[in-house]
């Protein structure tokens, strides 16, 4: 599904940002939006929030008819959480 839906470049480029975020210690959010429920991005380490863990309905995302924006993000350069 995240195949058909073109979302596999959209996943690659958010876990980079990610990454390079957190590798320069820049705070980022445990993850938003209906992605933030999502296994996939939780494997990647898009986002922190375990989908099991909290019991998340993590293939809203994935439906055809549903949002086209999986995630959203919050990053902050000054050390704060950004809002």
């Amino acid at each position: 599904m995240i195949k058909k839906m073109k979302y596999p470049g959209y996943f690659l480029i958010v876990w980079d940002f990610i990454r390079y975020a957190r590798e320069q210690g820049i705070p980022v959010g445990p993850g938003r939006g209906s992605a933030a429920g999502s296994l996939v991005a939780y494997c990647m380490r898009i986002t922190d929030v375990d989908p099991i863990n909290f019991d998340l309905i993590f293939e809203r995302f994935l439906n055809p008819s549903g949002s086209r924006c999986p995630t959203s993000t919050s990053i902050s350069a000054s050390g704060g959480v950004a809002r």
